[in-house]
């Protein structure tokens, strides 16, 4: 079975800040990792590969230091990576927009032949747009399930069960298929640093943009084309309402608040 990963190399968010006087993020120095929701679908690839047999290719759009991130995903049980280097493209963008990554995706799948299963983390950890997977499987017109947080193989069919807030389908797709998979579906392994140290160089492989047949200008020329443009840092202002008096009576209070401000 061939298995296509495809996963971003983001920032730790939880590191990320704004510049009160730019308004811009402040990116440099924050440490990098896989897109934790991206680990889930490394994973899952990983353990049906471990069942079935066959060979997972990683593939992510991004800068030449996602090296390192490709790594841990190799040391994790992938087989080949391939970096498509979009330095240029984050230098006329603050972030690439989701339609313009399946856009280079599914042209470097279409140019590695043709694979059984496609995953990817139902979102990145950064963008949060849950909009790659599905344009990625529109565009290289392939069944599509999302946000799977269970998966069989079944000869040439997947059984998925998909989570959309309260309530849970269940799909049964002929393969070849693209699926998106949420946190729930698995727990990702924590490969060792000697296991990623000894992931071999030549196992990661470079791309430009002009080995897909993309170039720079032709991308940002594109109608579906879009870029961020700046940010806002979101300002919350508490009431800090205090009610007084004994603690029956002050929840009394708090409820009757609460309804008036239509919170229950």
């Amino acid at each position: 079975m061939r298995i296509a990963v495809c996963m971003k190399h983001v920032v730790d968010t939880t590191e990320v800040r704004i510049d009160k006087n730019s308004g811009e993020l402040i990116l440099s120095g924050i440490p990098t990792k896989i897109s934790d929701y991206d680990k889930n679908a490394i994973e899952e690839a990983v353990r049906i590969k471990e069942k079935n047999g066959g060979e997972i290719t990683l593939i992510t759009v991004g800068p030449r230091d996602a090296f390192k991130t490709v790594k841990e995903a190799l040391a994790m049980g992938c087989d080949v990576g391939y970096i498509i280097l979009g330095d240029m493209l984050y230098d006329i963008a603050k972030f690439l927009d989701p339609i313009t990554i399946a856009e280079i995706l599914s042209k470097a799948i279409q140019k590695l032949g043709s694979f059984d299963l496609i995953f990817c983390g139902e979102v990145s950890e950064d963008g949060y747009n849950a909009q790659v997977g599905p344009a990625l499987a529109e565009l290289l017109g392939l069944p599509h399930a999302a946000y799977a947080s269970s998966l069989e193989v079944e000869d040439n069919l997947i059984k998925v069960e998909s989570m959309y807030e309260d309530t849970i389908e269940t799909f049964e797709i002929q393969l070849p298929a693209v699926v998106t998979v949420n946190r729930l579906i698995n727990t990702p392994r924590l490969p060792t640093l000697i296991q990623v140290m000894k992931v071999p160089k030549n196992k990661i492989i470079y791309w430009d943009l002009d080995e897909l047949d993309l170039s720079v200008e032709e991308i940002k020329n594109s109608k579906i084309y879009t870029s961020l443009k700046e940010y806002h840092e979101m300002k919350v202002e508490r009431k800090s309402i205090i009610f007084e008096g004994e603690a029956e009576d002050a929840v009394s209070k708090l409820i009757k608040r609460l309804k008036e401000e239509g919170l229950l």
